[in-house]
């Protein structure tokens, strides 16, 4: 196998690699597709002719069935990351996305049916959609290597917060407002998103390969470039079984589990209910100011790209990934708790509350991404279950916040959706509140990563972390094996 000489930015020259931008766009476009399916029932749920209002869901019924997904979601993580690394992330992430198509067309009619069958469907939604970072953390390790992986899943998550703006901008085109019935409604808030599903689904399936080796339109030259840099990667360490004892008790590992707990709460607090607050309190109407619902979600995705452009650049300078890591998150994360717990403890206009949300999510997009890279840094191999055990964790507060903000807001007297009553001050409280536990649970988030991080391996089978030693691309940031 021919080795490649170092540019003088210490990066081999890349030949022409379209089959790996496939990849990624297909990746893209499958994080698209089920935060489509994820996030509509956030919008669809509001409005004047909203879901909520046609079956006169409380405040409680809408905090669980937004949480209903996420109890199946947590189940799906770390089998999703086995079956990926065991199977294969092709077929995982092809009848991930099927399956949730067909659910998600499937939605409007059982909503007819009653509260509990359309519980039972979110939750079969998380249960398919579950494996989908799992598998795409896995999908990357076999494709992209170290010095492109940062923007290469920064890329694929983007489309996280372009499904999140779209299903913030369908209301505009699909749902009634108080002065008109002429729009088709909200069942096409999941009709649309099953049909787009289906078409990705077909692409998939005839464009792209589990990996290169087994790619049969990928040139020579592209495969050879893929697999002698994964090679490289590799180097040094031992092909094995998942060592379960690591990922399950390594204070390293933990670091970047606890992180993406805390920042999968805000995340999910903000994906969930930032849309019935800014109709609630901010007094927006969901059929009017789609892209303004959007600009938070969409801020995150811009800094998170932003983040991993930068990232790549200090990795590619011969810089410590570990330090990169961490300098970076640390540099966007003081400024996203300052602005969150402003948003929590003051009184603010309409436009400046709406300038910070705006801002935490940017970096939030901007400090999350270098923990959740952890796994891919460490274990390359068994990426997707590294991943399994961190979602799991991490879905943790998307099934618990969404139902305590719905017993917060119902014990301060806020009115049901759509009810035309001005919100009393407790109310008001109540959304603080929701606020304020969400900064907190971040700020420990952000203190436990910093400290467990730099934790070693000696004690569990390895001598030295091999990212601390990350001078060049001949060393690859993988854990080095004891040898005796």
């Amino acid at each position: 196998m021919r080795t490649h000489k170092l540019s003088v930015s210490g990066a081999p020259p890349s030949p022409a690699k379209p089959q790996t931008y496939i990849l990624i766009f297909f990746l893209f476009g499958a994080v698209v597709v089920l935060y489509l399916m994820r996030v509509n029932l956030s919008f669809a749920i509001d409005g004047p002719n909203g879901m909520a209002s046609e079956y006169n869901w409380s405040h409680v019924q809408r905090g669980t069935l937004l949480s209903s997904f996420f109890n199946g979601y947590i189940v799906a993580q770390i089998p999703g990351g086995y079956a990926s690394t065991k199977f294969g992330g092709w077929k995982v992430l092809l009848f991930s996305v099927t399956t949730c198509s067909l659910l998600t067309g499937l939605s409007p009619y059982a909503s007819t049916l009653g509260f509990e069958y359309i519980a039972a469907v979110r939750v079969m939604l998380g249960l398919a959609s579950g494996c989908l970072f799992p598998t795409l953390s896995a999908m990357l390790g076999r494709w992209i290597t170290i010095v492109d992986r940062g923007r290469a899943y920064a890329c694929a998550d983007f489309g996280g917060l372009v499904g999140a703006t779209l299903s913030g901008m369908l209301p505009m085109f699909l749902m009634p407002t108080k002065e008109t019935t002429e729009y088709v409604g909200w069942p096409w808030m999941f009709n649309w998103p099953a049909c787009v599903g289906l078409l990705w689904a077909l692409g998939w399936f005839l464009l792209v390969s589990d990996g290169p080796e087994t790619h049969t339109r990928i040139s020579a030259a592209e495969r050879e470039w893929i697999l002698d840099g994964l090679a490289k990667e590799a180097k040094g360490t031992v092909k094995q079984k998942v060592p379960w004892k690591i990922l399950l008790f390594h204070p390293a590992l933990w670091a970047m589990y606890i992180f993406n707990f805390t920042a999968n709460w805000t995340f999910y607090t903000l994906l969930t209910y930032l849309p019935q607050y800014m109709t609630d309190i901010l007094n927006f109407d969901l059929s009017q100011a789609g892209m303004l619902f959007a600009l938070p979600y969409l801020s995150f995705g811009i800094f998170e790209i932003s983040t991993s452009v930068m990232t790549d650049f200090l990795v590619r300078q011969k810089f410590r990934v570990l330090t990169v890591r961490i300098a970076v998150t640390m540099f966007w994360s003081v400024p996203m708790l300052a602005s969150f717990y402003v948003v929590a403890f003051k009184t603010l206009s309409v436009t400046w509350t709406i300038v910070l949300l705006t801002g935490t999510m940017a970096f939030l997009g901007g400090s999350s991404l270098n923990p959740f890279l952890t796994g891919n840094d460490l274990f390359p191999q068994s990426a997707g279950v590294v991943f399994g055990i961190s979602n799991t964790l991490g879905t943790i507060g998307g099934i618990v916040s969404p139902i305590l903000s719905g017993h917060l807001l119902k014990a301060g007297d806020c009115p049901d959706s759509n009810s035309q009553i001005t919100p009393p001050e407790s109310c008001v409280h109540a959304w603080k509140t929701i606020f304020l536990i969400s900064a907190c649970i971040q700020a420990v988030g952000f203190v436990l990563y910093f400290i467990l991080i730099g934790v070693p391996f000696k004690n569990f089978g390895y001598t030295r972390l091999r990212w601390e030693a990350h001078k060049n691309l001949e060393i690859a940031p993988a854990l080095e094996p004891t040898l005796n």
